[in-house]
């Protein structure tokens, strides 16, 4: 059967009597991974019992295709229907489950495990997908990137959950940060409640807790650059590409960066004070960063053309990053050093 996105829930909740097996795929592992313990959780009574739930992957699948078979025909220990979970799975894996769906006589799927497939994004060419569209014992239930809308319903229901109160901000924030991944969005929620210890929750205590450590990163060098000092922007990218940073991640950041000094000291300029002049921005300044984005903005208020040519630069900095044949880094050290060479007053 094929289970429109938005049926996906509805259908979980009234399932066909004779229903042997569902696939859940699609680009959001949290949402897949979610959906598949709430249809396992309706099959089984305990899913940590090794008598009523068996656990396979794609590699296993392929290695010994007849496992497939015998765990669905498994009897379990004590009684009662078991399951059986396949995860990873992909077209390779097409022929081996349609073999085994088949052994599944009409009217008897309650004597056999329960199916239970997770895959990614699959096309519809797939043969993966075809099998649980097509045979009427099966669904295939797509699972699609909760939208912002969706995605901020999901943080302030974990936030119930949890018995945290956010503030102004908050729910934005974490539905930004999360990629559109509904389980990435309720795991920061309870490693935010954890860190608060509950009750109201600030932006800023929110920003502490989940503030990428990439995001954190690419802001000391923005912020090295943005100073003029040359020594600590190369120490910086030293340490970025140690990370595995790629060079055009950090010149992207250094123009965001730019972009946004650009629009606060235009703000100031109009006599607008600095902590008006950020409120516009989103993401908000973050708190331990606004001392130095205060200095920088005080630097250049009054030496827009200066910022103006670092954009410049910073942007045929990327154009040279993906057209040149020299190696990256070099070309990332020679672009910003001159960048914070251009920063410098001229006599």
């Amino acid at each position: 059967m094929k289970i429109q996105a938005y049926k996906v829930d509805a259908f979980m909740k009234a399932p066909p009597a004779n229903l042997a097996g569902v696939l859940f795929y699609g680009p959001d592992a949290g949402q897949v991974s979610e959906k598949a313990k709430i249809m396992a959780q309706q099959m089984v009574v305990d899913l940590d019992d090794p008598f009523l739930t068996a656990l396979l992957d794609g590699e296993d699948v392929k290695e010994d295709p007849a496992k497939v078979q015998d765990e669905l025909s498994a009897m379990a220990f004590g009684g009662g229907r078991r399951l059986l979970k396949i995860r990873d799975a992909g077209n390779a894996h097409a022929k081996t489950l349609t073999d085994a769906v088949e052994t599944i006589p009409q009217g008897r799927e309650a004597d056999y495990a329960f199916l239970i497939v997770t895959a990614g994004e699959l096309d519809t060419k797939s043969k993966l997908r075809a099998l649980f569209e097509k045979d009427a014992r099966l669904a295939a239930l797509p699972c699609y990137t909760d939208d912002s809308r969706d995605l901020s319903q999901i943080v302030r229901t974990e936030c119930q959950t949890v018995g945290i109160l956010p503030e102004r901000g908050v729910v934005e924030y974490l539905s930004a940060e999360c990629q559109g991944d509904r389980l990435i969005a309720k795991n920061a929620v309870r490693k935010l409640a954890l860190y608060v210890g509950g009750g109201q929750v600030t932006l800023e205590q929110a920003m502490a807790c989940i503030r990428p450590v990439t995001e954190a990163q690419l802001d000391t060098i923005s912020h090295a650059l943005l100073a003029g000092n040359g020594a600590a922007v190369q120490e910086q990218v030293r340490r970025a590409l140690l990370q595995g940073l790629q060079p055009v991640q950090m010149v992207r950041a250094c123009l965001r960066a730019t972009e946004r000094l650009m629009l606060i000291t235009a703000g100031m300029r109009a006599g607008q004070s600095f902590d008006l002049a950020i409120k516009p921005l989103w993401p908000p300044v973050f708190y331990k960063d606004k001392p130095l984005v205060q200095a920088q903005a005080n630097r250049y208020q009054r030496a827009p053309k200066r910022l103006q040519a670092l954009h410049k630069a910073l942007f045929e900095a990327e154009i040279q990053l993906k057209s040149t044949l020299l190696p990256p880094e070099l070309t990332l050290n020679h672009a910003l050093l001159v960048a914070v060479w251009g920063l410098m007053p001229k006599r």
